[in-house]
Order: structure tokens, then C-alpha cells, then sequence
């Protein structure tokens, strides 16, 4: 079986058959054994045929599907999701694809809605969360999408609802592969993008419960300026850390079964030093935010993998030479 069969075959019949979650089981078996790169392309695959109407069977299928996710969502709020989580399981089993992209549409026009879908999504299946990631990641690649206000000097609304979005959903289902959004963070980066940074501060401080410090009170800077008990004494005061430990534990073990420790740190660093120089950005107001919000994001991420890793196994990942601290391009892939 070759990802061919999957992108002409197997995917498109899903799509087009009615929901059944023992075939969309069987299905996933077979995906779960491919690296996210394949599986995301066979993904992009299928939409690109779906957009382009290459097939009435499939045009046929997102319609009804949107129309549908539409229906759903005009009727949820934070009463109901328990219903219409179980709703959204059964008509996401076999186009999950066409019932994200609607549902994502809505996230990054509404945040307040963030909280709700993100509850609702309890009854998806594992294949759906996978859809899902491909979708974000889709989303937030999108190049005709403006990252900036007009003003020119704030995030973009549609991008802070997703960052936000992406924290909530990583931090709640501890099925849902984190290593597509952490390469994405990482390649995004190195291609000169600082407001990706978003994501990873939004992703750590979901996590982790350690938020970026801003506008902090004198006895809250003493406290970060004391030992690991202090700061932990203060982190259960102020309940910032809780129900974290098993969150933080897995963005941990992601970042370091795939080796993107170092290279976030080297990349957060060089954009801190970089964006000063950039011609890229119109005002000079937002140059000195840029500039902020990278040192202010290495601040967290420090933090973060201080809290999680002992001095030992901190020492094991750091460059030995200057071989060693080159990003590795190879998994860098195209959505599409």
C-alpha cells in the first residue's frame, strides 16, 4: 500500500460513504503507520481535489458536510457541547477535513467560541484529531492571509484566535501528535516569520502554566528571583501551574524525542537579534514589540525547559560542535 492509494482511492471513498466508525478505525490503522508528513500530504491532497471540484461525488460531499457544520454550530453554546460533541463525531467520521475547515473559520472570527468547540470536541476520533492538526497547520500557512492589522502595528485577530485555539485543544486531548506544530513553529522561525512566536508562547503557557511575565508586581519579582521552592510556592498561590503536569510532560518529551530543544532556543535568539535589522516591518513601534516578545518568549521557554529537564540532561543537549547545531531541512515539508 503506497500513499497513491491513499490519496486516490481510500480517502475519497471515505468521504463519500456514509459514517462508519469501524471503517474510518480500519482506515486509521493503516494512516497511524505513516510519518505525519504523509499522512498531512495525503490530506492536502484530497482538499486540493475537493476545492478544485474535480470530482461531483466529492463537491457533493462538502456541501452537504459544511451545511451541516454550519446547522451545528449557530446552535452550540457552553450548555450543550456534550450534544453536539457526540453529533460532531458521528458527521466528522467521514469527511473530518471539510467539518474542520468550517469549524476553524468560526474559531478565528469568534474567540469566544474557542472554549465551547474545543469541550466539543471529546468524541472525535483519533483519525479526526489527526485531520485536525493538518487543518490548523493549513490555516496558519495560509500566504494570503494578512498577519498584522492594518494598523500595522498589532497581531491579527483570526491569528491569535488560532494560537489561542491551538494551546486549548494541544492541552486538553493528549492524543494529538504535537511534533507538526513544533516543526512548523521551528521552520517558520528560520525562515525569518517572528510572529510565529505567538504559537509557542500561547503552546507553552496552556502547557505548562508558565505564562510570559509582563507588568509584574514588585513581590512577584522577588519571588522569580528566589530559589526553585519559592517560585513553586508562589506558582501554587497563584494556581497558574495547575493541571499542567501531564501536559507539560508531553510537549516536553516531544521536544526532545525530535530534537527541537536547542534548535528553538537557537532560533528564538537569532529572531531576537534579527528583527532589528528587518525592513519587513512598517513601524518602528512594532520593531521594539518584536524585539519584546522574543526576549520574552526565550524568558519562557527557558523557564519551561528548566522546570522539566535536571542540569544533567539539559548539559546532554546542548551543540558539541558547530556540525551539530545545524537545523536539520529534511523535515521540513509542503502541506500541499
Amino acid at each position: 500500500m503506497c500513499s497513491s492509494d491513499l490519496d486516490c482511492s481510500l480517502l475519497p471513498a471515505l468521504t463519500v460513504s456514509e459514517a462508519n466508525p469501524g471503517l474510518v478505525h480500519e482506515l486509521w490503522r493503516l494512516l497511524e503507520l505513516l510519518p505525519y508528513t504523509a499522512r498531512y500530504r495525503c490530506y492536502g491532497v484530497l482538499a486540493s481535489k475537493m476545492d478544485e471540484n474535480l470530482s461531483p461525488e466529492l463537491a457533493m460531499a462538502k456541501a452537504l458536510t459544511t451545511d451541516a457544520t454550519k446547522r451545528m454550530l449557530r446552535r452550540l453554546s457552553k450548555d450543550n457541547t456534550k450534544q453536539y460533541g457526540r453529533h460532531l463525531g458521528k458527521i466528522s467520521h467521514s469527511n473530518p477535513g471539510t467539518v474542520f475547515e468550517t469549524i476553524l473559520s468560526q474559531v478565528q472570527g469568534y474567540d469566544n467560541m474557542i472554549v465551547p468547540i474545543v469541550d466539543m470536541l471529546k468524541y472525535a476520533s483519533p483519525m479526526s484529531y489527526d485531520v485536525l492538526s493538518y487543518v490548523v497547520l493549513a490555516q496558519l500557512a495560509t500566504p494570503s492571509k494578512d498577519r498584522l492589522k492594518q494598523d500595522g502595528l498589532n497581531v491579527s485577530l483570526w491569528m491569535q484566535s488560532l494560537s489561542s485555539f491551538c494551546g486549548n485543544l494541544y492541552k486538553k486531548y493528549p492524543s494529538i501528535e504535537l511534533v507538526g506544530l513544533l516543526q512548523y513553529i521551528a521552520n517558520t522561525l528560520k525562515s525569518g516569520q517572528s510572529l510565529q512566536l505567538l504559537l509557542l508562547r500561547d503552546l507553552v503557557t496552556k502547557m505548562s502554566g508558565i505564562e510570559v511575565l509582563e507588568d509584574i508586581s514588585h513581590e512577584q519579582l522577588l519571588a522569580q528571583a528566589g530559589g526553585e521552592t519559592l517560585r513553586n510556592v508562589v506558582t501554587d498561590l497563584l494556581g497558574i501551574g495547575k493541571n499542567t503536569k501531564r501536559s507539560s510532560t508531553r510537549l516536553k518529551d516531544s521536544l526532545v524525542k525530535h530534537g527541537l530543544v536547542m534548535p528553538l532556543f537557537l532560533l528564538i535568539a537569532q529572531q531576537r537579534s534579527a528583527c532589528a535589522y528587518t525592513t519587513d516591518t512598517p513601524h518602528l513601534k512594532m520593531l521594539g514589540e518584536l524585539y519584546d516578545r522574543c526576549q520574552e518568549t526565550l524568558d519562557q521557554f527557558q523557564a519551561f525547559i528548566g522546570s522539566q529537564l535536571t542540569a544533567a540532561e539539559h548539559a546532554e543537549l546542548l551543540p558539541t560542535d558547530r556540525k551539530s547545531t545545524r537545523l536539520n531541512s529534511s523535515h521540513q515539508y509542503d502541506l500541499v
